[in-house]
């Protein structure tokens, strides 16, 4: 199913077309405000739209931000895209209304995510959600700093160990789209096993975009610089989400402070994918702007999810009157030559779900053949049995942070 993406659309909203259909067990607790980590075990069918479905209804839920009966509510009145920012809007004010500051920040989250980016209310929505993920976690171990970085700054938030002896430091950053807020979870599971956790927006990400104007780069050794240069962190763990997968690679190959690495999920170059003779006819394309320019158009025109991502990757860049082939261009620069895994010299974790189509097993495969001068590589590859199968995990975080927190234990 992506290779047959790869060939009809040719743009970088590849990893989201063959969206998630895995249906996995059922548990309706509501732990919307659990701060534990014992979070919703199954991936569920919230909403008939599958991209709706996956993007912000599981991962909210599977995170512990909503309550299995609000959301399954939700999913069933957004019947396309399109409805989703008003459908959303509404459940947030009345989160807020109720004093459920956790609840209303995640549905502005997904307000905000599904509003083009050029209109005035996205950037609302950004900053009712800052409001209220802050009075959300206002009683929790939970500390923001402006990290400097060229001539603005990056956002971040400290969360410190919950035991007598910190175990080290813990560098958490996410993805194409991340709001890192969103993963509290995982700072918050690493903390209860006795690591400082600093969670930091990248270059393109949450307030570091929204708030400080810093785009996209995949250089990601910048900003991993940075931080660890605010911070005065000698030594520290890196655990990148999603396309973050492709950036702490780089990130640790170059930057030799980071002495382990959690790679979540293995991204490596996403042309991999395609057959050789599909990876010329792309590159062949790449070079003609014209060519390329009005295959997107036409897709952005035919297709919501096409047109979301090319609006997401100008958002990101902070190019909103570049051309369409701006999109293309942002994924293929994700390649395995400028990834250099071969200077990878770490103790690195790759996971991965066996039917994650994002980032599929087969990049996972590649990256860790890629990895020829690893101080160590240990895989994991999570099943549907599991209900770990999707998308960095979503559907059982917990299983997910228990093998990450024994890995690092040994």
């Amino acid at each position: 199913m992506l290779n047959k993406s790869i060939c009809s659309l040719i743009i970088p909203a590849l990893f989201l077309v063959s969206i998630q259909k895995t249906n996995a067990g059922i548990n309706k607790k509501n732990f919307a405000m659990d701060t534990t980590l014992n979070l919703p075990v199954g991936f569920h069918k919230f909403c008939k739209v599958d991209f709706v479905n996956y993007r912000m209804l599981n991962l909210l839920y599977s995170l512990g931000h909503t309550s299995y009966e609000e959301t399954l509510e939700i999913g069933n009145q957004i019947k396309k895209i399109k409805d989703a920012p008003s459908v959303f809007i509404k459940y947030a004010h009345k989160a807020e209304k109720e004093k459920r500051f956790r609840n209303a920040a995640a549905w502005y989250r997904a307000a905000e995510f599904y509003t083009p980016p050029e209109l005035p209310e996205r950037s609302e929505y950004y900053n009712k959600f800052s409001e209220n993920i802050s009075k959300a976690f206002e009683n929790e171990n939970f500390t923001r700093h402006q990290v400097p970085y060229g001539n603005s700054y990056l956002s971040a938030f400290t969360v410190e160990p919950e035991t007598k002896e910190c175990k080290g430091t813990v560098l958490i950053h996410g993805g194409f789209d991340s709001f890192i807020e969103i993963f509290y979870a995982f700072a918050k599971r690493y903390a209860m096993a006795g690591y400082k956790v600093i969670a930091f927006d990248g270059p393109g990400q949450g307030a570091s975009l929204m708030k400080y104007n810093v785009p996209i780069t995949h250089e990601w050794e910048k900003p991993v610089g940075a931080v660890l240069d605010y911070f005065k962190e000698d030594s520290a763990i890196l655990h990148g989400f999603s396309f973050g997968g492709y950036w702490c690679v780089r990130a640790a190959a170059f930057e030799k402070r980071i002495v382990k690495l959690v790679v979540h999920a293995p991204f490596y170059d996403y042309m991999e994918i395609a057959p050789k003779p599909v990876q010329k006819m792309i590159r062949w394309m790449a070079k003609r702007d014209g060519l390329m320019n009005a295959s997107v158009k036409i897709r952005t025109r035919l297709i919501p999810l096409i047109k979301h991502v090319e609006q997401q990757v100008r958002h990101i860049t902070l190019q909103y009157d570049a051309p369409p082939k701006l999109s293309a261009g942002f994924l293929l620069d994700m390649n395995k030559e400028f990834l250099h895994s071969e200077l990878v010299n770490q103790d690195v974790l790759l996971l991965a779900g066996e039917k994650d189509s994002f980032q599929p097993l087969r990049l996972h495969y590649k990256q860790k053949e890629a990895l020829v001068n690893a101080k160590s590589v240990t895989e994991r590859i999570f099943t549907k049995e599991e209900h770990a199968a999707s998308h960095c995990q979503i559907g059982n975080v917990n299983l997910l942070m228990d093998e990450i927190i024994n890995w690092l234990a040994h």
